[in-house]
């Protein structure tokens, strides 16, 4: 793939994990952070009350807090953190595309049903209607009432930076706005022998975050820049410890906490995944951008 530049603005941005519901605990997390593991508990979940209850029954864990991160995202303006709200119909965004990007999806669920089929077992079709890469997006699509354009993509530990080049290319099109929702969570026994171990450490693993992008340009406060550098690229990025969208979402959140410091003229995020070289950097008031560059 050849090397290529993409600039957008964040309108407001989301995000949910065990024990990370409010805006601080992910500032704070973002200084310090840890990799957000289930206890087991149901006060791990979101509440959800956007949802109604039967419809909230057929998520996933991963899915109620993919679906909660979507929801809080739409309160947000302005390059804010979304605020968690009790009320079901506060103030949701006029339907724009939404993309959901995950490298494994719903695996918890999917490989349950792997595992009756290989054992000669019949598979619930409800299970594998809930189990397709796309079923997360199509239930907090159903429960919107949102006949918008909802896409699911996946590119393993680059799926955050796929779901960046698509929504780039929606702007591009003529959106107006779009919503770019990322989940993981980790891969259970057997199969995580399979998996990269930072990209999927442990199946206690879970997190989703939410991101509103709009075209960059002169009128946005911030803008930010994601590009695909040549591999031959010198990279001062080392050995990461966070899987690749949990990594790219603490640059952004120490990036929007630090507004008043030019991390511009630092280090940009770098990260090398698969042979191919990611960087984003926060771009300041000055930078003039017509669209986005592909």
């Amino acid at each position: 793939m050849r090397p290529f530049h993409l600039h957008f603005h964040l309108n407001a941005w989301a995000a949910c994990a065990p024990g990370l519901h409010q805006t601080q605990d992910w500032q704070a997390w973002a200084r310090q952070p840890r990799l957000p593991l289930r206890q087991g508990l149901d006060s791990d979940l979101p509440a959800l009350p956007e949802m109604a209850a039967m419809a909230r029954r057929r998520l996933s864990p991963l899915g109620r807090m993919a679906v909660q991160a979507a929801w809080w995202c739409e309160r947000g303006a302005n390059g804010s953190a979304a605020q968690p709200s009790s009320d079901p119909q506060a103030s949701e965004m006029p339907p724009v595309p939404v993309i959901f990007a995950s490298g494994y999806g719903d695996a918890q669920r999917t490989l349950e049903l792997q595992d009756s089929l290989a054992a000669g077992q019949a598979m619930s079709p409800t299970a594998f209607g809930l189990s397709v890469h796309n079923a997360i997006g199509a239930q907090y699509s159903i429960a919107r009432g949102d006949h918008a354009n909802y896409l699911a993509v996946a590119a393993g530990p680059c799926s955050a930076a796929a779901g960046l080049v698509e929504a780039a290319s929606l702007l591009a099109d003529g959106a107006p706005e779009v919503m770019l929702v990322c989940h993981e969570e980790g891969v259970p026994p057997p199969y995580d022998r399979y998996t990269d171990p930072v990209e999927s450490p442990t199946p206690a693993m879970a997190w989703a975050w939410a991101w509103r992008l709009t075209t960059a340009h002169d009128a946005n406060p911030d803008c930010f820049r994601l590009s695909l550098l040549d591999t031959e690229a010198g990279d001062h990025a080392g050995a990461p410890e966070l899987p690749f969208g949990l990594d790219l979402l603490r640059f952004v959140l120490l990036t929007l906490d630090n507004s008043d410091t030019r991390l511009d003229d630092g280090l940009p995020w770098r990260r090398r995944e698969g042979g191919q070289l990611w960087q984003m950097e926060h771009l300041r008031p000055a930078f003039a951008a017509a669209g986005v560059a592909l």
